[in-house]
C-alpha cells in the first residue's frame, strides 16, 4: 500500500518513527513529492494552503483516501494513535463521561479505565485528561476535525465547497477511466433519487463517491459552471430552464483537463452530462491501436491518395479522434514533408501540426475550412460535421485536391448512403467517387485474460443467435472469462477497452456498381454485398476477437 512507502520516502521517518504535528506538515505540503498518495489527493495540495490537519481532513471529506488509510498515515507519521470513528462503533460504547474539555469520553466495562477520542485540531495532554478522569487509565485514540464532529453529533453540517466536490468527480473518473459521467434525478415510488452515473467503456456504473442529495445535484453544478464557463449568460439560461451546451475551461488549473458541459432543468433537480475532454500531448501511432496489421496497411495506403475524402464512423466514444490523430500522426511523419491542419472541438490530442479549436460554433468552423482552401494544405481533418453547410464546406475542400478526413457518427459502413443524403441532398452521389476509404469503429469491454477456459460452440446452443453466428464463421470455440479475483469476478478487466474497425476501400469497381444504384437504400444493399464476405468486416474482426480471448461471446449480439 502507499502509506507503508511512507518510510522509503522520508529517511528521517524511517529513523526515528515518530513526528510531532507541527514536524509533520513540511512533509505533507506541496513542496514534497506527494507520489506516495493518490493522484488525485495532489490536486487539494496544490490548491489550498492549509496546515496539515486541515489537508488531511479534506482528503477525508472528499473521500481522495479512504479513512482507515489516512489514519495509518497520521497514526506513523505523528507517533499519536489515529483512529475512524463511525456512529455505529460509538453507540456500542453506551456509558459517555461528563467532562469539561472538548472530549468523547467512555466508560469501559470494568468502571475504572475510559476510551477517550480527541479530535486532532483540539489535542489535549496526558495532564489535562488526569485532571478530567482523575484515576481513570485512558485508551486516547485521534480523530480528524470532520470525523470527531460527526461522532459527536450525527446530525452535524459538513460544509461542502461544491467545486472542489466537482473535480473530485472528475478525478473519479479519471482514475476508474470513464469519459463521462451523468448526473440524474429519477422518482422511484413517489420519492426523488439522485445519482451520478460513469460510462465507462460502452458501461455506466453508479458512482457512491458522495450520498447524492437535491443540494448537492443543484449546488455542485451550478458551482461547476460558475468557476469554470467563460459564457456569462450560462448561468441564466440555466436557471431559467433553457439548458446550456458550454465547454468548461482547464478544470484543475493546469491545463490537463476540459470538461464538455450539456445540463438542463429537470423535475427536482437539473440533468447534466459532463464529458471529459484530456488534452494528450502524445498522439497514438496507427501501430498502436491494436487493430488488424492488415486494416493498419490499407489505412496507411490511403495515405498516399492526394485528395479525396476518408471517413472515420462509429457511435459516441468509439475512438474516432483518436483514430483520425493517430492517422495525422502517420501522415506528417512522412519524409515528404506533406501539410495537414486540423479543425477539432475541442483538441483532445496536441499534434504537431496546425490545429483549430472551434468551440461548438459552426460559423467559425465554416469561416476555417473557407480559409484552408488558400492555404496550400495537402491534408484537412474535421472532427465532426454539425450540419449540412459545414458539409458542402468540407465537399470544396475535397474538390479543392485536398484529401479530407472527417468523422461521423454512423452505426455500419453500409448506412453510408443515408448519411451522404442528409448531408448533401440530392447531390450526394456526387460524393461516391470522391470517397477513399470509410472505417466504422465498435467499442467493447475487454475479458479479463487471467481466469479464461475454452468454451464449445454447442454450450452456446441456449441462445440461437451465438451458437448460428459460430456455425456461420465456422467458429468452433471462444475464450470466455469466468470471473477471478483481479477482474472482482466481472470477467472483464476494469477500465479497459477493445476498439473493432471495419474498412471499406472504394475501388472503381465498386464506385460504378454505386452508381448504378437510384435510391440511398438501392446503395446500402450494394454496400453490403461489398461487406459481406471482405474480411475488413466488422464480423471477421469480431471473431477474431473471439478467438484470442478479448471480447465476449455476448458480443455478438452487438451486430446479429
Amino acid at each position: 500500500m502507499w502509506f507503508e512507502r511512507f518510510a522509503d520516502l522520508n529517511p528521517p521517518a524511517k529513523k526515528v518513527n515518530m513526528y510531532s504535528i507541527a514536524e509533520v506538515k513540511s512533509v505533507l505540503r506541496a513542496a514534497f513529492d506527494w507520489h506516495f498518495l493518490p493522484e488525485a489527493a495532489l490536486d487539494i495540495v496544490n490548491r489550498y494552503s492549509l496546515s496539515t490537519v486541515e489537508v488531511i481532513d479534506m482528503l477525508y471529506q472528499y473521500r481522495y483516501v479512504e479513512p482507515e488509510e489516512l489514519c495509518r498515515i497520521m497514526t506513523y507519521s505523528t507517533g499519536l494513535t489515529f483512529a475512524h470513528a463511525e456512529q455505529a462503533s460509538i453507540a456500542k460504547l453506551k456509558t459517555r463521561i461528563a467532562t469539561k474539555n472538548d472530549v468523547l469520553a467512555f466508560q469501559s466495562l470494568d468502571g475504572m479505565n475510559s476510551i477517550v477520542y480527541m479530535s486532532a485540531a483540539k489535542p489535549y495532554s496526558n495532564a489535562q485528561l488526569e485532571v478530567e478522569l482523575p484515576g481513570h487509565k485512558t485508551e486516547v485514540y485521534y480523530l480528524l476535525p470532520l470525523n470527531y464532529e460527526l461522532a459527536k453529533s450525527p446530525d452535524h453540517v459538513i460544509r461542502w465547497n461544491y467545486y472542489t466536490m466537482f473535480g473530485r468527480y472528475m478525478f473519479y473518473c479519471i482514475e476508474h477511466k470513464a469519459t463521462d459521467i451523468h448526473f440524474e434525478v429519477l422518482h422511484e415510488n413517489k420519492k426523488t433519487r439522485y445519482r451520478a452515473m460513469c460510462r465507462i467503456g460502452p458501461d455506466r456504473e453508479e458512482c457512491t463517491l458522495f450520498d447524492m442529495t437535491e443540494e448537492i445535484n443543484q449546488e455542485l453544478i451550478r458551482a461547476a459552471v460558475k468557476e469554470r464557463s467563460s459564457n456569462q449568460q450560462s448561468q441564466l439560461d440555466l436557471d431559467a430552464g433553457r439548458g446550456i451546451v458550454v465547454n468548461l475551461a482547464d478544470i484543475f488549473s493546469d491545463g490537463r483537463l476540459e470538461v464538455r458541459f450539456t445540463a438542463n432543468k429537470v423535475l427536482g433537480g437539473y440533468y447534466c452530462v459532463c464529458r471529459l475532454q484530456e488534452t494528450k500531448t502524445v498522439s497514438m501511432t496507427l501501430d498502436q491501436l491494436g487493430f488488424d496489421p492488415k486494416i493498419v496497411k490499407a489505412v496507411r495506403e490511403i495515405t498516399e491518395r492526394p485528395s479525396g475524402l476518408t471517413i472515420i464512423t462509429g457511435k459516441i466514444r468509439t475512438g474516432k479522434n483518436t483514430t483520425m490523430a493517430a492517422v495525422a500522426t502517420d501522415i506528417i511523419a512522412k519524409e515528404t514533408n506533406l501539410s495537414l491542419m486540423s479543425f477539432d472541438d475541442p483538441i483532445e490530442i496536441m499534434g504537431r501540426y496546425p490545429q483549430m479549436d472551434y468551440r461548438g460554433e459552426a460559423e467559425l468552423l465554416k469561416a476555417g475550412i473557407r480559409l484552408a482552401k488558400k492555404m496550400d494544405l495537402d491534408f484537412v481533418t474535421v472532427n465532426e460535421i454539425p450540419n449540412a453547410e459545414v458539409a458542402f464546406g468540407v465537399r470544396d475542400l475535397v474538390n479543392s485536391s485536398i484529401h479530407t478526413m472527417t468523422t461521423w457518427h454512423m452505426n455500419r459502413i453500409y448506412h453510408l448512403p443515408h448519411k451522404l443524403f442528409e448531408y448533401f441532398g440530392e447531390s450526394y452521389r456526387d460524393m461516391v467517387s470522391q470517397i477513399n476509404l470509410v472505417c466504422n469503429q465498435r467499442l467493447y469491454k475487454r475479458q479479463c485474460p487471467h481466469c479464461q477456459l475454452e468454451v464449445h460452440r454447442v454450450d452456446h446452443e441456449h441462445d440461437s443467435r451465438i451458437h448460428d453466428f459460430f456455425v456461420k464463421y465456422d467458429l468452433h470455440s471462444s475464450m470466455v472469462s469466468q470471473g477471478c479475483g483481479k477482474c472482482g469476478g466481472t470477467g472483464f478487466s476494469k477500465g479497459e477497452i477493445v476498439v473493432l474497425p471495419e474498412i471499406l476501400l472504394f475501388t472503381q469497381d465498386l464506385v460504378l456498381n454505386l452508381f448504378k444504384a437510384d435510391r440511398p437504400y438501392d446503395m446500402e444493399r450494394v454496400l453490403f454485398e461489398a461487406m459481406k464476405d471482405s474480411p475488413f468486416s466488422l464480423e471477421r474482426q469480431l471473431c477474431m476477437a473471439l478467438r484470442d480471448g478479448r471480447l465476449s461471446p455476448r458480443d455478438v449480439l452487438s451486430i446479429v
